[in-house]
């Protein structure tokens, strides 16, 4: 966390993963009614591990969630 604190991210007790690499955001929801919403610099980095802990490494070169980060020429 940005001001050195650490916190777990429960992948597997996910209902709901919003990530929005446009706005640097991403809103994880744990059913509880409290969605967690972190921005920052740091997000593609959680966006990028939370589509392979949720979907599969395949996932990296397919999901939708991560296509401001590839490459436009390749």
């Amino acid at each position: 966390m940005p001001l050195g604190s650490v916190t777990s991210l429960w992948w597997r007790s996910l209902v709901g993963f919003h990530p929005d690499l446009s706005q640097s955001s991403v809103v994880l929801d744990y059913g509880d009614g409290y969605p967690r919403a972190l921005s920052g610099p740091d997000v593609p980095s959680l966006v990028v591990v939370g589509v392979v802990a949720l979907y599969g490494v395949t996932a990296l070169a397919e999901h939708a969630a991560l296509e401001p980060l590839r490459d436009p020429v390749a």
